[in-house]
């Protein structure tokens, strides 16, 4: 089926780099900033705002171009709506499916009442050009209302059981993923010269390092399942199975973090500690989580209760940890706090207020992305497991950049990527001739 492509004029990047970029906003739940950075890491320099001018520009075009080319819908449409939030107003997305689940039209309206259905309805039918033989739909009246008006021959099942297919489609709307000057030495703020670790062992493995190291990046950095690092494999024309995937991160995920942490300066005297309410396979748990007058994450700890006994094995595993006493502790107004502090480190000033804790409260924002995008965590162990890994890597790739410019945040994510290298061993593989 022939169709004219979008015109690239007055673009200096190549169609390849645009088109790519698009893909991986609309396919992956990706920030403009975390588009950024994946070309960043591919030695692409391209703006955020550069990315969000091409997707406004040329992301209906391709959608338009796939619509075109798909198949005709089957005869059964299946409609529903669900709330969302727009800028903290509440407002409803109507979507229509077809019977294989492909998306036959969207809407975002302020109502759901007789009059946004028929709206819908009416849109729906003048952009397929035609009329289906079964609408089904949950069991909201103005559907059944605004049924009898635009197509009152057609038969309309109205079943909450029947209408999973629509309902299903909502769930990725909900969820919302070669560098050059390979640097070979490094120094270390606050630690002198080069930290000297052995990269793990990575015999047995038939994959090159590069491509073991960049799947663990892409999972632990960015919102993605396993599935979506296979596809993002694929499209460099690598064959990998997500169960590939899930096992090179839960083998090295923790290694790398553990390397990542060993270059890290030292953490300040100023500790910030909070816990936070998850649910983990329905059960309410909490996360315990230190950082420091940086933000730098200290540790983490799942814990199925937040009293005295919870806090104080928090404070010896935190302890333990760092190897270092802090000079001031500072937490919210939990009493588990205080009653632990005085047992396990008194000499230490501790600062219990509410105003004071923000940074280890803001530090719990990226968790909840991924447990959103994951859809909570199956057990503690596995999401002890998880975050580990998570707090030591995700954290290494985000530089305070609202503070720097653009120049200046390039230039320490090169740094970054490179110290990234040394610590799975891919700097020290030999370059090709």
């Amino acid at each position: 089926m022939g169709s004219v492509s979008p015109s690239y004029e007055g673009h200096r990047y190549p169609v390849e780099v645009i088109s790519h970029c698009v893909w991986l906003y609309f396919r992956f739940p990706l920030g403009y900033r975390e588009v950024e950075e994946l070309m960043l890491q591919r030695g692409v320099i391209v703006s955020c705002e550069t990315v969000r001018q091409w997707c406004a520009k040329f992301g209906q075009a391709y959608a338009d171009g796939l619509r075109r080319r798909r198949p005709r819908p089957g005869d059964t449409w299946h409609l529903d709506e669900v709330l969302i939030e727009i800028n903290g107003v509440r407002r409803y997305l109507w979507r229509a499916v077809g019977q294989d689940g492909s998306v036959l039209d969207v809407l975002v309206q302020s109502g759901r009442d007789t009059r946004a259905a028929k709206r819908f309805m009416a849109k729906l039918m003048k952009k397929q050009c035609r009329v289906p033989r079964v609408p089904v739909t949950d069991r909201l009246r103005p559907c059944g209302a605004a049924h009898r008006k635009p197509m009152p021959s057609v038969e309309h099942r109205a079943h909450k059981g029947l209408n999973n297919r629509a309902e299903n489609s909502h769930q990725g709307v909900v969820t919302l993923a070669d560098r050059p000057g390979m640097i070979l030495e490094l120094v270390v703020p606050g630690r002198g010269s080069l930290v000297s670790s052995a990269p793990p062992s990575y015999k047995g493995h038939r994959y090159p390092v590069e491509i073991i190291a960049h799947c663990v990046w892409l999972y632990f950095r960015f919102p993605l399942s396993f599935r979506e690092v296979e596809e993002l494999l694929l499209e460099r024309g690598v064959t990998v199975s997500h169960e590939t995937v899930r096992r090179w991160c839960a083998k090295f995920g923790q290694t790398y973090a553990n390397g990542l942490r060993r270059r890290r300066p030292r953490p300040g005297d100023k500790w910030h500690l909070d816990e936070v309410f998850v649910r983990i396979n329905g059960e309410p748990k909490y996360l315990w989580r230190a950082v420091d007058a940086d933000g730098n994450v200290l540790d983490i700890l799942v814990q199925g209760r937040r009293d005295k006994a919870a806090a104080r094995r928090f404070f010896r595993k935190l302890l333990k940890k760092t190897r270092a006493v802090p000079r001031v502790v500072i937490t919210d107004k939990l009493r588990s706090y205080g009653a632990a502090h005085r047992e396990v480190m008194p000499s230490v000033e501790h600062r219990s207020h509410k105003g004071l804790n923000n940074r280890a409260e803001n530090s719990h924002q990226p968790t909840r992305q991924r447990e959103r995008a994951m859809k909570g965590f199956r057990s503690v162990g596995g999401a002890q497991q998880f975050l580990s890994a998570f707090s030591g890597i995700s954290p290494h790739f985000r530089p305070y950049r609202h503070r720097m410019p653009a120049t200046e945040y390039r230039a320490e994510m090169i740094t970054r990527f490179a110290i990234w290298d040394q610590v799975t061993g891919v700097a020290g593989l030999p370059t090709a001739a």
